[in-house]
C-alpha cells in the first residue's frame, strides 16, 4: 500500500521525515499513541482511498512537502483463491505457472525473492503477475534444467514478461530457431528450441 500510494511522488534518495505531521524515525517507525512505535506504513493503511496524504521530505538537501493520494494496493501475487482452476503452460517440458499464495503454501514459502513478491509486490502496467518456472519434465531438449525450480521468469528473447498470457504469446510467436528464457536477475538462462524448430514439436508430443 505504501509503495503504491507514493509511486511517482517520492524519488530515489528522498528522505521521508514525517507523514501526516507524524515524525518518522531513522528506523522507519512512528509513535502511535499509547501503543508504542509502529512501522510508518500503518498511517497509509488507515487512510481512505482517494484521500490526500501530506509527506515532509528532504530532497537534494532541501526540505519540502509533497502530496500523495491514497491508492488501493494492487497485489502482484494474489491471496488464496477458491474454485479457480490452476493456470499453467508446458513447453518443451518446462512448466510455467503464475505465482500465488496457494503455490507458495504448497512449496512451504519458497525463496526470499518469491516471499518478497508476495508481501510487497504490486501490479504495474509492465507486470501484472509473476510467472515462475515451477519444474521441468525431463526430456532431451531440456537436459540440465531439471535443477531449476520455482524460478521467477524475467524475459523471453530479451522481452520482459507481463503475465502468463504474455509469456505464451512470446513463446508461440517467436521466429528464432531457439528461445532464450531468463530468470530473475539473470541467475539462469534457459535455451530450448522455438516453435519454428522441429525439435520443439517432437518434444511437445512426448
Amino acid at each position: 500500500y505504501f509503495a503504491n500510494t507514493c509511486d511517482g511522488v517520492l524519488q530515489k534518495n528522498d528522505i521521508l521525515t514525517s507523514v501526516l505531521g507524524k515524525p518518522v524515525a531513522n528506523n522507519g517507525t512512528i509513535a502511535f499513541g499509547r501503543y508504542g512505535r509502529f512501522d510508518l506504513s500503518i498511517l497509509f493503511t488507515l487512510q481512505q482511498v482517494g484521500s490526500s496524504i501530506e509527506l515532509d521530505i528532504i530532497r537534494d538537501g532541501k526540505t519540502m512537502t509533497v502530496q500523495a493520494t491514497a491508492k488501493p494496493f494492487s497485489r502482484l501475487v494474489p491471496l488464496s483463491e477458491h474454485d479457480v482452476k490452476p493456470r499453467y503452460f508446458i513447453y518443451c517440458g518446462l512448466v510455467f505457472q503464475p505465482l500465488s499464495y496457494d503455490y507458495l503454501d504448497a512449496i512451504d514459502g519458497g525463496s526470499p525473492v518469491l516471499t518478497a513478491a508476495f508481501y510487497a509486490g504490486q501490479q504495474k502496467a509492465e507486470q501484472l503477475e509473476l510467472v515462475v518456472l515451477s519444474h521441468t519434465l525431463s526430456d532431451k531438449v531440456n537436459i540440465g534444467y531439471e535443477r531449476i525450480t520455482d524460478a521467477p521468469i524475467k524475459s523471453v528473447n530479451g522481452q520482459k514478461i507481463r503475465d502468463l498470457t504474455d509469456l505464451v504469446q512470446k513463446v508461440e510467436s517467436s521466429t528464432k530457431p531457439y528461445l532464450r528464457i531468463c530468470t530473475a536477475e539473470d541467475q539462469d538462462v534457459i535455451v530450448v528450441p522455438s516453435p519454428s524448430n522441429t525439435e520443439s514439436t517432437e518434444a511437445n508430443k512426448r
